[in-house]
């Protein structure tokens, strides 16, 4: 029998007394200069706070010596000037400091719906911008979003994504240093039932599934565990099934993509992530870092960073509108095998008011294809950005250009600029003076 392993992450908490809250599920905050300035944000709605890092005027090399003077960050200790995030436990969740660069965002875990900023040693101009998004990272702040398929709550049709595949059973170590971790938002507390959904590609006539588990359960850290595996694609009965005493699949078919599914009960105790890897699995022929959905004038930007490519083929991206039903849309050429980080886009400009579902295959050169994840994104008439000018960024935070925009034609106008080949950011304004950054790839 093959035993879940389990990683114990012990979490230390700062106490703090949190200001009054600001009761905004969205909203920004501009520096003063002061020593030390503490913000609460959020409204109380649980699932993740983004933070983004909107315009940078924090002294470069300046505030060592700074002493901020308010909890936790006490008096009579040097500090460099930054903006230090923390969730309401007191726990550090990021910084932006003088080298971070525009664009950049904090993802905060918030159970309770808040977090807090502190600016210290600032002076005056730092801008920071939050919205309160689900584990998809759909906006939670302008009606229902769309549903939500994070772990805990994938399903055969929508999984959660790939899984690491390895020839021989991998350490610990191993498992955590090269494999996804898939967070739950909110951590799933006692006596919980969860379920999730992880694809692979057979390599072996064999395969046997493993997890690693951050909890603090200590030894015995699921029950009533259960599984069933699938032929990706074809979710009606499983094609075998099992439970804990019992982890292996056999016999597989070498090359074929499947869709294994898992439900347990925390007994006790509290789950906040973990690391689904099969033995006798392809390894991930993708590394996909990131894949995110953006509306802008009622199109919807699809963005995805990969870190590593192993004989890739192709990418297509599929569409539904009820989360069951999928087109094909299109197909992105791959670079068959790079060990170097590569931004991929698509634009659905025509996708249909209310929810829309994007499925992101790969397929190798041998043919296998592998669901790697599922974003949502919703159209309605308040998700218009006309865009009236752009400042474009290099990767050090420099100031490429600036330039003027026709009904947000972000894509037509760089592709007529002649850019270096290399990854962008491009924080767009409207009329209003409300910005939006995106990620930008210039190739060839």
């Amino acid at each position: 029998m093959r035993e879940i392993i389990i990683l114990v992450i012990i979490m230390n908490f700062a106490v703090f007394s949190l200001h009054s809250q600001t009761n905004t599920c969205t909203g920004t905050w501009t520096s003063a200069a002061a020593n030390c300035q503490a913000v609460t944000i959020g409204d109380g709605t649980a699932g993740y706070i983004e933070v983004c890092f909107d315009v940078n005027n924090i002294p470069s090399g300046g505030g060592s010596s700074c002493s901020p003077g308010c909890a936790p960050y006490t008096p009579g200790g040097g500090f460099a000037a930054r903006v230090a995030i923390h969730d309401s436990g007191g726990n550090l969740i990021g910084n932006f400091l003088a080298t971070t660069l525009i664009g950049t965002c904090i993802t905060v875990p918030v159970i309770d719906g808040v977090a807090q900023i502190f600016g210290l040693c600032l002076s005056a101009g730092t801008q920071i911008s939050w919205t309160t998004v689900d584990a998809c990272g759909n906006d939670l702040c302008s009606g229902a979003p769309p549903p939500c398929f994070p772990p805990g709550a994938c399903t055969c049709a929508n999984p959660c994504g790939p899984a690491c595949g390895w020839a021989t059973p991998p350490t610990v170590g191993q498992v955590t240093a090269n494999c996804t971790e898939y967070e739950y938002i909110p951590p799933i507390g006692t006596n919980v039932t969860s379920s999730s959904c992880y694809t692979f590609v057979a390599a072996s006539a064999s395969v046997d599934f493993g997890v690693i588990v951050s909890s603090n359960c200590g030894a015995g850290n699921v029950s009533a565990f259960s599984w069933d595996v699938y032929t990706t694609g074809s979710c009606g009965a499983p094609i075998q099934s099992g439970t804990l005493t019992s982890l292996s699949m056999s016999p597989m078919v070498i090359g074929q993509s499947y869709t294994f599914c898992y439900t347990f009960t925390t007994p006790g105790c509290t789950h906040t992530s973990h690391y689904p890897y099969f033995v006798g699995a392809s390894a991930l022929s993708v590394v996909l870092e990131d894949y995110s959905s953006t509306v802008i004038d009622y199109q919807v930007h699809l963005n995805w960073i990969v870190s590593s490519e192993i004989n890739n083929s192709y990418f297509f991206v599929e569409r539904s509108n009820d989360g069951e039903h999928f087109e094909l849309l299109s197909t992105i050429d791959g670079r068959g095998t790079a060990e170097t980080t590569k931004a991929y886009q698509y634009i659905d400009k025509n996708p249909q008011i209310g929810h829309n579902y994007y499925k992101l295959w790969q397929v190798d050169g041998d043919g296998n294809s592998t669901l790697l994840r599922t974003s949502t994104a919703s159209i309605s008439q308040e998700d218009v950005f006309q865009a009236s000018s752009a400042i474009i960024y290099d990767l050090s935070g420099a100031v490429v250009l600036s330039l003027d925009m026709i009904n947000g034609d972000i894509i037509t106008n760089l592709n007529g600029l002649n850019l270096k080949n290399g990854i962008y950011l491009v924080q767009m304004f409207d009329a209003r003076g409300t910005s939006k950054t995106l990620k930008y790839a210039a190739q060839d």
